[in-house]
């Protein structure tokens, strides 16, 4: 099992780990990390235009992701829950999906 320091992600996984434990929206993690990397606010148009070719092509820009890699590194506890709990879901869908191919299979059986 690998700890959020051994797990290697894409950018684009750090940014949706992130947005993910600050429970925040895409649009407002591209407004924070402007404001850490450049130091003040954007201008409208300028994150908007950054935004918007985020959403048309999956890029982000280097600022985000220069602040979601430092923010994955820097929580591992907020990541790591957000881990186990995509672990423990896998496993309850798996005993979901078997009891419910079990009754299917007795449903027939009977039938």
């Amino acid at each position: 099992m690998n700890t959020p320091s051994e797990w290697r992600a894409t950018d684009l996984q750090d940014f949706m780990l992130t947005k993910a434990a600050r429970e925040i929206s895409d649009y407002q993690i591209f407004l924070d990390a402007y404001r850490d990397w450049y130091g003040h606010d954007p201008a409208e148009n300028r994150l908007e235009s950054r935004f918007g070719d985020y959403l048309n092509t999956g890029d982000l820009p280097h600022f985000v992701r220069q602040y979601a890699r430092r923010y994955v590194a820097t929580h591992p506890g907020p990541v790591q829950t957000l881990l186990d709990r995509e672990r423990r879901d896998k496993w309850a869908r798996l005993i979901v999906y078997g009891v419910l191919a079990a009754m299917v299979f007795f449903a027939m059986v009977i039938i």
